[in-house]
């Protein structure tokens, strides 16, 4: 088995055309009351996914920014939109308790490298897609929603695109997964990490490198 196989990077594929809209460096954290009911809470994740700003977009695909201005950016915009630690400690499942700190740091800068080489690249390719919301619904928990959008493409039939989306306890919030005609981001990196960890008993340490080699070879394409 490869150490990143092909099925799972067709899968990751989904969701090139999400990266293409999910990010504006714009949204500002709003003051959070004990009097924000679920309700509240899940208008003001609908507001935050329509808010995603034809401006971030243009900054990361315009034909005259260099590679390396064109990665900080994006890198920018993902930590700032998406919580990367929550959905590093779920990809990485069960091996998360039994990694020690120093370990879940090292994934944790692996897993953020790797997302932002296989996503950065559909940038260059970008063809006006534009984000649709319908409706926003509280979660469980009453602290987000899940916000139900559609991606219109100029050149395909429109991708379906569910947002999990919470407010943290500094009143900003943030995308912990992303479901794509039905496939889940997290759930999908969660059982490719997962197969790559019980590889010869490699471990997390071998997650880590064979994300590393993964990353540098989509940087250098």
């Amino acid at each position: 088995m490869a150490l990143i196989r092909k099925s799972y990077c067709a899968q990751v594929a989904i969701f090139a055309v999400v990266f293409w809209v999910f990010g504006s460096a714009a949204f500002a954290a709003r003051p959070v009351g004990a009097q924000d009911s679920a309700a509240q809470i899940a208008e003001g994740a609908r507001t935050f996914m329509e808010q995603l700003s034809v401006r971030a977009i243009e900054q990361l695909t315009g034909q005259d920014i260099s590679e390396e201005t064109r990665e900080a950016r994006f890198r920018d915009l993902f930590n700032e939109v998406f919580d990367v630690r929550t959905m590093a400690r779920f990809v990485l499942g069960r091996y998360w308790k039994r990694s020690d700190h120093a370990l879940r740091e090292r994934f944790v800068a692996a897993f953020e490298d790797f997302v932002v080489a296989a996503y950065l690249d559909r940038f260059r390719a970008f063809t006006g897609e534009k984000l649709e919301v319908f409706s926003s619904t509280p979660n469980k928990r009453g602290n987000g929603a899940v916000v139900d959008s559609q991606i219109l493409r100029p050149n395909g039939e429109p991708v379906r695109v569910h947002w999990d989306i919470y407010l943290n306890k500094g009143g900003v919030y943030r995308i912990v997964d992303i479901k794509a005609e039905g496939i889940s981001l997290a759930q999908t990196h969660r059982s490719e990490f997962s197969a790559i960890i019980n590889k010869d008993g490699g471990g997390v340490e071998y997650l880590i490198s064979a994300l590393q080699k993964k990353s540098a070879k989509l940087m250098t394409n």
